[in-house]
């Protein structure tokens, strides 16, 4: 048993839908306690209070496993409990130390994570929640992305049934089906046989007023209707197949419409962000680009390094503004503006590619200089002991090329016969 533990008493807890196991263990006697409780709101208020009862000086700590994400927000609420949540692939390796079997069980999970948050606490890192602004944008990126996948679900969906009787579709409202030209299209005319009947007239004005204005485009698509054949007539299947299709098409507009909610509350809660000046630096750096790095990456105004805050100008005066954007954008360096000295000779018997910058050729084919290297990899490739045939113009004609790969193939060809 640890002598100078931070904690006087260390819980383990490993959660199920309906119960929590729990595993006491006291760091000053060694004595341990197994418990149970259910992990309703209630039972799990009853059981704090009742533990602060016991332990009203103690300093507690508690382990749990991840993704606890709801569990985490009720019990961050406690201030004299410090959260520790653990990855599960730490649990398990943890686990499987003294266990090679991988048998797991809720009651021997709450153990080995007191076990561990016991022995290794000065390894793991407390819960640090972030402030609120943070959390918010955090959870509005989160969940907006969860509707994105939802619109993908959709349309997949709405594409596998429109195989199903009307192909057509596909080509005539666009490759992206969730658009708003698709969906009204489709509720429109949800099949081939209702679409033959519309005049050419409406279908003009359907497409133009849906933002699909190129001539050609329409007319492409007007021809493809004209000579299009149904792939069936049978009513029953048709109208199965439309109240489908009409359903998932009115689920894609009501989530365009949430869709545009969660972008307007993250540009709002962006721009309020205390931080925001930080991931609008970053190289897709606007308010969309620094939403969806906090959401991706995890980082937040409360939770940025320091080396991260530092790297970044502090908000100056006026006359300092040209300088603190010089210091977040700093213009390119340009070709011409590259120094002599960056160009070492090429050693002989060296014919590396070189990548050519513009400006560079004919100094280079004079002075026989490497060019210097641009991580781009932009520009054109070529050994530095042909620059001098593209330092002066050439008038080539096919006569010439085809009489230089003759020359060059003669010796390899009586190479191969003396071989």
């Amino acid at each position: 048993m640890p002598t100078n533990h931070p904690y006087d008493l260390v819980i383990g807890l490993d959660r199920s839908d309906r119960k929590a196991d729990l595993h006491l263990i006291d760091t000053r006697t060694g004595t341990v306690e197994k418990q149970t409780v259910a992990t309703s709101p209630e039972a799990l208020h009853d059981w704090l209070a009742q533990l602060r009862q016991d332990h009203p000086q103690d300093r507690v700590a508690l382990c749990l496993e991840q993704p606890a994400a709801n569990l985490i927000v009720f019990l961050e609420t406690y201030s004299w409990i410090n959260l520790y949540p653990i990855n599960p692939i730490s649990l398990q390796k943890f686990r499987e130390t003294f266990v090679t079997s991988r048998a797991k069980d809720d009651g021997k999970d709450a153990q080995y994570l007191a076990e561990l948050l016991l022995s290794h606490h000065d390894k793991l890192k407390p819960w640090q929640p972030d402030d609120s602004q943070t959390r918010q944008l955090q959870q509005l990126v989160l969940h907006r992305r969860a509707v994105v996948d939802q619109r993908t679900g959709l349309t997949n969906r709405l594409k596998a049934l429109l195989k199903q009787y009307f192909p057509q579709a596909l080509e005539l409202c666009g490759e992206d089906l969730w658009r708003p030209l698709a969906t009204a299209f489709l509720l429109k005319w949800p099949t081939l046989q209702s679409l033959k009947k519309a005049r050419k007239p409406s279908l003009k004005q359907f497409y133009y007023l849906q933002g699909s204005r190129s001539q050609t485009l329409i007319d492409q698509r007007l021809e493809r209707i004209d000579k299009a054949v149904p792939l069936t007539d049978e009513i029953a299947l048709l109208q199965s197949y439309t109240l489908r299709v009409q359903l998932l098409c009115k689920e894609l507009q009501l989530l365009l419409k949430t869709l545009e909610q969660f972008d307007q509350q993250i540009a709002k809660v962006f721009q309020q962000h205390p931080d925001r000046p930080i991931f609008e630096a970053l190289p897709r750096g606007r308010a969309g680009a620094g939403a969806a790095a906090t959401g991706q990456h995890g980082l937040g105004a409360g939770t940025l390094p320091p080396a991260w805050k530092s790297a970044v100008p502090q908000r100056c005066g006026s006359g300092d503004q040209t300088k603190r954007g010089q210091m977040l954008h700093p213009p390119p360096l340009s070709v011409p503006e590259i120094p002599e000295a960056k160009f070492p000779r090429i050693r002989q018997g060296i014919d590396p590619a070189q990548p050519l910058g513009s400006g560079l050729l004919r100094p280079a084919a004079k002075q026989r200089l490497r060019p210097p290297h641009s991580r781009e990899g932009a520009g054109l490739q070529m050994a530095a002991d042909h620059l001098e045939m593209l330092a002066e113009p050439h008038h080539l004609q096919r006569s010439d090329l085809r009489g230089g790969l003759e020359e060059k193939q003669k010796p390899v060809s009586q190479s191969a016969r003396s071989d």
